[in-house]
């Protein structure tokens, strides 16, 4: 059984009520949980993309609502849509994000430590509204 497919995905019970994305801005993020796995396998990826999940949640924000609040945000680990991975790598000096071949890297470290992270979103062709998440620097480790 792989990642995406652990749920009846033809019945799986959804409540979107509450779905709103963090306003625009910048805020204070805890790396709470990182996940490895795979994208849905395609016609051009036949085992699936590998990719990275981050669970991270707003705190210290201005607007007290915002605290609290989860974001999650997958990644590709691999080809030309793994910007945010080396973005994070980079800032967080984890590696040499200029080394082209593949490398182990340690991203454990990176619980429990907070980041400033720039959110926008963006609306794509069929109208529908994601978060683009930057990471801009990493500021201390928190208990």
């Amino acid at each position: 059984m792989s990642d995406y497919d652990q749920f009846d995905i033809e019945n799986l019970a959804v409540d979107l009520s509450e779905t709103v994305l963090p306003d625009e801005g910048e805020y204070k993020v805890r790396f709470d949980e990182i996940k490895g796995g795979r994208f849905e396998p395609s016609d051009k990826n036949p085992q699936g993309l590998a990719n990275i999940t981050f669970t991270l949640t707003i705190y210290g924000a201005e607007d007290p609502k915002a605290n609290g609040r989860k974001i999650f945000q997958r990644s590709p680990r691999e080809g030309a849509g793994a910007y945010l991975v080396k973005q994070i790598i980079k800032v967080a000096e984890l590696a040499d994000p200029e080394v082209v071949v593949p490398q182990a890297v340690n991203f454990k470290s990176l619980l429990n430590r907070a980041a400033l992270v720039a959110i926008k979103h963006d609306q794509d062709k069929e109208k529908k509204y994601e978060k683009r998440l930057q990471v801009s620097r990493f500021i201390e480790m928190l208990d």
